[in-house]
């Protein structure tokens, strides 16, 4: 028991002695020690102003004004670090065993400086000095080469700064109103940060739990719970740090709901995203890898997009030349009606009353990054365009994208193939595409707002073309394709009508044409498609077409020349063109009446005269020659004869 006195009271007299130490020890020789210290260890000069007072109560410690530390010699930004003032309180208990416990330390006001220069050195990094020679180091590090023992009930900082210049890029970016509290109670136990500020004059706060700190030092894993929130943005992790293989691992939950405070907090400019591909909200869940290589997984995600959900898998490195995405999704139905536009004919995609839109095309953004993603889809509304289910690859490499078709289902048909947009170089296109068994009024409707013809349709489509602009692209198409219609009709003129009656005004409400199949096949140069071969049939009229169309100009010269009315008593074969030219707006119909029609005419009305003689003649019971001449009339013609019956009829003479 005396034994147990004696401890009580040794520790009492220590306890004493260390504070009337503190308080005889003038304040100026306290700042003195303090500052050659952390010069000897850093390698910057400190400076203490103001005075250090020592403080008995609430804990055992000192209270400074004004602290400075020296930025590196290369800086021109002035000192690294001042504060206002800094006040630390320390377990003098915990000091007798060796054992450094902080109470308390507050930091006001800090401004800090972060600056990398243009060879990429940091003004974070210092040197120190070498100890005096014969001098050893001090133990400060626990076994293992740890952390001291050192433990921090609560350290706060209030209306801190920290701003980031950096010389080689330019940039200089401020986060300033800073409060912040750290809470390590215990060496080798949890820590915890709460902190909030401004950033970019966005409020973000951010709290992280460390399980262990000491495992965090010695580049072990631990467990790791954080969550930053940025105006109506969270996103937070659970799972495990290790920073000794730089690598973390666990459940990610982010919902950004405030896109444009978490872009302006970064500094970016808000991208205005379409929407349904995250213009209002973007949300991720899934199990996120990230490794010292730069690279970043998330796996079992579900993604949210506005009102689209997608499952699967995505990934993201940045080790090579560029980031690259590489995804593999799946989804039901997707509502992407912004990515067509606000509906209509396709022609508000780059058209107008005048032409082609001459507007540039910016095709840089495909070489910001390298992708290769995957989806399939139940379906995609895209305003203008409404199709089933979607199954496509997309392989993005230096600025050419790939997108390859495996099966689209669109407009009662599908649609296969592949379209390559070349960015790297300017801009050029190509596609290699088959549509099958389509209905063509709406495929028409939608892509050209033609809506008259009806049916179901094949064609291939091999095309290519460059330049900087729609126009540009328009007129620049090479290549070739073919088309195979089946049954259908053509509303708005009746050509059967047209050839009749020889009148190209058979047209209008109810008009119609009714075809069995057209087929052909075209060439397209320098933006003019060409074909020589469209055969069409129907019941009542079949005809075969020649002519061009300028894509680029908008412009046609097509001629249909068709035999009206086949096998019809009274068509008798009568093949009179139908002239369509002009703007494919509002083309012109016109029956071509000069390329042989008049001989045509001529030589049906000869036959019909000759027909009209044989038959008159037989009614006289008259014979003809192939002059036209009658036998047993010495030459009398069949109409004196016919003249001459008449009368007999009457009672002439």
């Amino acid at each position: 028991m005396r034994w147990i006195i004696r401890i009580i009271v040794t520790l009492v007299v220590l306890v004493m002695l260390a504070i009337v130490a503190l308080l005889l020890i003038p304040a100026d020789r306290i700042a003195a020690i303090a500052a050659t210290r952390f010069e000897a260890a850093t390698g910057r000069q400190m400076v203490i102003s103001g005075g250090v007072h020592p403080t008995l109560w609430p804990e055992l410690g000192i209270r400074t004004g004004g602290v400075q530390i020296a930025n590196a010699p290369w800086s021109k930004q002035g000192p690294m670090l001042s504060a206002e003032g800094l006040t630390v309180g320390v377990d003098p208990v915990a000091l007798l065993s060796g054992a450094v416990k902080v109470g308390r330390v507050d930091l006001i006001a800090p401004k800090i400086v972060l600056e990398r220069d243009k060879d990429g050195h940091g003004n974070w990094e210092m040197a120190g000095s070498a100890p005096a020679t014969g001098t050893a180091a001090p133990a400060t590090t626990t076994e293992g080469g740890g952390l001291p023992a050192l433990s921090i009930d609560r350290a706060t900082i209030t209306g801190g700064a920290v701003t980031w210049i950096d010389d080689a890029a330019g940039t200089t970016q401020t986060v300033d109103g800073i409060d912040a509290t750290l809470k390590l109670p215990d060496a080798a136990g949890p820590l915890d940060l709460t902190a909030a500020a401004q950033v970019n004059r966005q409020p973000v706060s951010v709290t992280l739990h460390l399980d262990k700190l000491a495992a965090v030092t010695l580049g072990q894993p631990t467990p790791v719970a954080l969550k930053l929130v940025a105006g109506g943005s969270t996103v937070g992790f659970t799972g495990t740090a290790d920073t000794g293989k730089l690598a973390v691992q666990g459940t990610l939950d982010a919902d950004l709901g405030d896109l444009s405070a978490l872009f302006a907090a970064a500094g970016l400019a808000d991208p205005g995203l379409p929407q349904g591909l995250g213009a209002k909200r973007i949300a991720a869940k899934g199990m996120l890898v990230a490794g010292a290589d730069g690279s970043v997984t998330l796996d079992q995600a579900t993604l949210t997009l506005d009102g689209n959900t997608l499952t699967g898998k995505l990934g993201v490195t940045t080790a090579g030349a560029r980031p690259k995405l590489t995804a593999i999704l799946s989804a039901g139905k997707l509502d992407l009606k912004a990515l067509g536009g606000s509906g209509g004919a396709a022609g508000s995609g780059g058209t107008s009353a005048a032409g082609w839109s001459k507007a540039p095309i910016d095709a840089s953004p495909l070489s910001l990054a390298d992708a290769d993603v995957t989806l399939g889809a139940a379906g995609l509304d895209l305003g203008t365009v409404t199709l089933g289910q979607t199954d496509v690859a997309v392989q993005l490499v230096a600025g050419k994208a790939t997108v390859a078709l495996k099966q689209v289902a669109a407009y009662q048909g599908t649609i296969s193939g592949q379209i390559v947009v070349d960015g790297a170089k300017g801009l050029a296109v190509s596609s290699d595409l088959t549509v099958n068994k389509v209905a063509l009024q709406p495929i028409l409707t939608d892509f050209a707002g033609y809506t008259r013809l009806h049916g179901t349709g094949t064609a291939k489509i091999a095309l290519n073309a460059a330049g900087g602009s729609m126009d540009a692209l328009m007129h620049a198409l090479a290549g070739s394709g073919s088309i195979t219609f089946g049954q259908g009709e053509l509303d708005g003129f009746d050509l059967a009508g047209m050839l009749t009656h020889l009148n190209a005004n058979y047209m209008g409400a109810g008009a119609k044409t009714i075809f069995d199949s057209i087929t052909g096949s075209y060439t397209v140069k320098a933006g003019v498609l060409s074909n020589s071969d469209l055969a069409f049939k129907s019941p009542l009229v079949d005809a075969s077409g020649k002519g061009t169309v300028d894509i680029g100009g908008r412009t046609m010269d097509y001629t249909v020349t068709p035999v009206a009315l086949q096998g019809v008593a009274g068509a008798n074969g009568i093949s009179v063109p139908l002239k369509i030219s002009g703007g494919w707006d509002a083309p012109k119909f016109g029956l071509d009446m000069t390329s042989g029609v008049g001989q045509q005419i001529d030589a049906q009305k000869k036959k019909l005269e000759d027909k009209a003689k044989a038959e008159a003649a037989k009614a006289l019971g008259l014979s003809t020659d192939t002059t036209g001449t009658s036998s047993g009339t010495s030459g009398t013609s069949v109409k004196d004869a016919a003249k001459q019956g008449l009368l007999k009829l009457l009672g002439g003479n």
